[in-house]
């Protein structure tokens, strides 16, 4: 019998992960204050999760290419 896929993905590595984890991250359309980044409200999930040191491997990357 064959496994279900894994509900949950980063979408990064691909890899399962627990949205509720400690070191995911999530996407969503938010409201900030003023020229801050303090968050005022979450407008909208996107529902879209990444492990945090796949974000860093990735922001890595891409400043990588840009010189």
């Amino acid at each position: 019998m064959v496994a279900p896929p894994p509900i949950y993905v980063c979408e990064v590595c691909g890899y399962e992960l627990d949205p509720k984890g400690q070191g995911v991250l999530r996407l969503a359309k938010v409201w900030v204050r003023g020229a801050s980044k303090t968050l005022y409200s979450v407008d909208h999930e996107l529902y879209v999760y990444r492990h945090e040191v796949c974000m860093n491997k990735k922001l890595r990357q891409e400043q990588e290419t840009l010189f």
